[in-house]
């Protein structure tokens, strides 16, 4: 596959599934500049969520977290927002609040004449185990095996979402599956020579048919994405049998 070709293989599959998606079942908003994103969850009374990453999504650092001031505006009162380093996130204990919930979160970055204001409006409590179409970047293994074995997980995963009918969040690990398979060419030089043409095909169908499955997904019918599924697990069965141990 040409390195044009790949390129317009990532650009396609990338741009649909970019920046601007909550995480974590809450609401999302993006700064006055775009230079921090904002997502605030409301999991249940009491207690409010707040998730600050960078223009890209990309969670912040301990220090610029650290660095962040912010509190919750309800009514005439204020509630801080308090940093649970740990787990990344912002977190602020509130009243007892009556659906739809309404309240403005205050986030103050280094710098800034002026906090930017969120203005929340809650339907109902987030459901943090909602599924997303946002994407963390994928983890490459370093080992053969490890990828081939990544490679795998992803068409499991894929299939998985096929059996509980949500055909809409397969674009996340045919983007996987994606990286996975173009990671397998710096192992080319441990297969002996004659096995090269086989894999290098493989590794190609594997790509192809990973964006397939990413377009069935979001612009297919259910038996479309059934079918890119399918393909996509033997396109992976070829590359395992292509690039794994001799039997």
């Amino acid at each position: 596959m040409s390195l044009f070709g790949i390129v317009v293989l990532l650009l396609l599959q990338d741009i649909v599934h970019g920046t601007h998606n909550a995480r974590h079942g809450g609401v999302f908003f993006s700064s006055r500049d775009d230079t921090f994103h904002v997502e605030g969850v409301w999991p249940r009374q009491r207690t409010l969520k707040v998730y600050v990453t960078d223009a890209a999504d990309r969670p912040l650092d301990a220090a610029r977290l650290r660095a962040i001031r912010g509190r919750v505006l309800i009514g005439n009162a204020d509630f801080p927002l308090v940093l649970r380093e740990q787990d990344r996130l912002f977190e602020a204990r509130i009243p007892v609040l009556r659906p739809p919930a309404e309240l403005i979160v205050e986030l103050r970055t280094p710098g800034q004449a002026e906090p930017d204001g969120f203005q929340f409006i809650f339907g109902g409590f987030s459901d943090e185990r909602a599924l997303s179409f946002s994407t963390d970047p994928t983890v490459i293994p370093r080992t053969l095996p490890g990828v081939l074995d990544a490679l795998k997980r992803d068409v499991r995963d894929a299939e998985r979402l096929m059996a509980d009918n949500q055909s809409a969040y397969v674009f996340a690990p045919a983007l996987r599956a994606r990286d996975h398979a173009l990671a397998l060419e710096r192992h080319f030089t441990t297969l002996p020579p004659g096995r090269r043409p086989r894999a290098e095909a493989a590794i190609r169908a594997a790509v192809r048919a990973a964006w397939l499955l990413h377009t069935a997904g979001d612009d297919g019918t259910p038996p479309q994405a059934q079918a890119a599924t399918a393909e996509l697990r033997a396109a992976v069965d070829d590359v395992v049998a292509a690039m794994g141990p001799k039997r």
